[in-house]
């Protein structure tokens, strides 16, 4: 059985142990029965929400120039649709509550070695108290965000607006071409820069953190506080950590580009079918504008998105790995070194 204490730290010296973490991520993924072993991971990842190095937060500002559509705001501002909205938010947030408790398991599983799907159990409190601690350190940063997406939305909605309602006679549809890929441009500088500059602190929240209240049964923000202390006594390996951080991140985000086309592809397999099925039901049922119509293409289009969500987790399950062994272990040496 693989254990996280082999191939330690050298003693008395507090460096970054990516060599070690891959040695043990490596012995993670190669005990026998692998294909079992592999499951029983990609189903905790996929449970957790653990997608390689971390998915982009959905571009809601993007939404903007649907609100510039008098008939689309009147939709939302009825009391039923507003009333659907806080529901979905709720169980939105309990279920991320209810997710974070497979984090703790699957950090155990890096832990000890082995992976248990049942051990979900006892971490629901404390999945449940750092979904909330840290929902309230890193809404503001999302919601920064989706601020600045829905700055570069507008201006191109208006500019392509214009465009279509209002063209100038030299216009052609090169010039329509400039302006979307503009406002791709835009979109980037947005969403790279705050990617780059919020890493660190998500980082520190989203895995140093609970690896850190695994390895000392400690809440969250006592945690916190005690990684922050640790590393204003080591503050160049902390340094040297994050650095590492955001290099990893721009590497599996190279990864996950690269698995993206096969996975959609093994997605399709099951997912094309069931699509189709839904459209042929929902035209059945009146269309997608019917209320029948459109709960099932949602719900077959969506059941479609998990298979490739589990597929991709499945995928990129080396990477999740890596980086919360990689995290766990450098809790481990940070805080002994601390004590």
């Amino acid at each position: 059985m693989p254990d996280l204490d082999e191939a330690p730290c050298p003693p008395g010296k507090l460096s970054v142990p990516f060599g070690p973490a891959l040695d043990a991520t490596l012995r993670l993924l190669s005990t026998r029965p692998k294909l079992r072993r592999w499951g029983t991971w990609a189903g905790l990842a996929a449970m957790a929400g653990i997608v390689g190095a971390g998915a982009a937060p959905p571009p809601l500002g993007l939404l903007q120039p649907l609100w510039e559509v008098p008939a689309a705001r009147e939709a939302v501002s009825r009391p039923l649709v507003v009333g659907l909205l806080v529901f979905l938010a709720l169980f939105l947030a309990a279920m991320g509550a209810f997710a974070r408790s497979f984090t703790f398991a699957f950090l155990e599983g890096i832990r000890d070695g082995t992976p248990r799907f049942s051990r979900f159990r006892p971490y629901l409190r404390a999945g449940t108290v750092h979904f909330a601690w840290s929902s309230a350190y890193s809404i503001p940063l999302y919601l920064l965000l989706f601020a600045g997406e829905w700055v570069v939305s507008r201006d191109a909605w208006h500019q392509v607006t214009r465009w279509i309602t209002n063209p100038s006679p030299s216009a052609t549809e090169l010039d329509l071409l400039g302006m979307l890929l503009g406002a791709g441009a835009k979109f980037l500088i947005v969403l790279v820069p705050w990617t780059l500059l919020t890493l660190p602190a998500m980082a520190a929240m989203y895995e140093l953190t609970p690896a850190c209240m695994l390895l000392t049964g400690e809440g969250p923000a006592q945690a916190f506080r005690r990684i922050v202390a640790a590393g204003k006594k080591a503050p160049r390996t902390l340094a040297i950590y994050l650095g590492g951080r955001v290099a990893l991140q721009l590497l599996g985000n190279v990864v996950a580009l690269v698995v993206l086309i096969p996975c959609t592809l093994v997605a399709a397999i099951p997912g094309a079918p069931l699509v189709g099925g839904g459209w042929w039901l929902a035209r059945a049922l009146g269309g997608a504008s019917t209320g029948g119509g459109a709960f099932v293409s949602t719900v077959t289009n969506l059941a479609a998105a998990v298979i490739l969500y589990c597929i991709l987790c499945g995928a990129l399950l080396p990477v999740s790995l890596y980086l919360n062994t990689l995290a766990v272990k450098f809790v481990d040496a940070l805080i002994a070194r601390r004590e």
